[in-house]
């Protein structure tokens, strides 16, 4: 069993969203009180019973009888606040949620960043599969794992998964109408410019900058600091009515799942 508070509180919330997708409503509403308390704004009885139903695997709770973040993971909230608004415009993308709609889950999912969550919700169906999908969908799970490595700067974990990535989709290139041939390809790019030493700092997880002021808050960009601009700030909402489908800021072109 996990003990970190960083990987409790990721499971745990990524459950929910998994669940959500899979049509449970009181999944949804819960990560709609998530994006609320995210927000500031006041919290109804339903809402802050919501929060209060959030808990870990091991069945501890994530916000105290307050409503903030128990001591455990109150250094957590950048991710927490961070997670609320990726969830909100994922689910916004998906719109009805259904579970034969896996593919557009996590379409969305990555579109808007979750990458860890990509896994969470490939990795059931994928141990279902049969046929030819089975190799695609492994591919896709471990294109996920490799992003969310990237994402915490874990450059080597991220080399070999994208290139094993590459190679099961490569084995089945199209699932259903969605043809992934140039997906593959550029995870296999994206790898080889991680080998070769182009891509050697990504942007900070939301977590890994919980104990920097937002003042000192800045994008590394193949170990360049630079501080954002008005125009990169406003490129990194993710509201629901920005219209196409947003992109992480990544220190490489963003990849598309088509």
């Amino acid at each position: 069993m996990k003990t970190r508070a960083d990987l409790l509180l990721r499971d745990a919330l990524a459950g929910q969203l998994v669940a959500a997708t899979n049509g449970d409503v009181v999944a949804r509403e819960r990560l709609e009180s998530l994006w609320t308390w995210s927000q500031g704004s006041a919290l109804d009885l339903p809402t802050q019973r919501c929060l209060g139903e959030l808990r870990t695997e091991s069945d501890e709770a994530i916000f105290d009888a307050q409503l903030a973040l128990t001591p455990r993971f109150a250094p957590l909230e950048p991710y927490v606040r961070d997670r609320a608004l990726r969830f909100r415009t994922a689910l916004g993308w998906l719109g009805e949620p259904r579970p034969d709609r896996y593919l557009e889950a996590a379409r969305a999912a990555w579109d808007a960043g979750l990458f860890f969550e990509v896994h969470e919700l490939l990795e059931p169906h994928w141990l279902r599969a049969t046929g030819p999908e089975r190799p695609a969908l492994q591919g896709l799970i471990m294109a996920g794992a490799a992003l969310h490595h990237l994402t915490t700067a874990n450059l080597a974990g991220a080399r070999g998964l994208l290139g094993d990535a590459a190679r099961h989709i490569a084995q089945c290139p199209r699932v259903g109408e969605r043809d992934l041939a140039s997906f593959g390809a550029e995870l296999a790019k994206l790898g080889e410019q991680i080998a070769s030493g182009a891509v050697r700092r990504p942007v900070e997880h939301p977590a890994h900058n919980a104990k920097r002021s937002d003042s000192r808050r800045r994008d590394e960009h193949n170990g360049i600091a630079t501080r954002r601009s008005e125009r990169d700030r406003r490129a990194r909402r993710l509201d629901d009515d920005r219209g196409p489908r947003a992109q992480l800021e990544m220190p490489h072109r963003p990849l598309r799942l088509v």
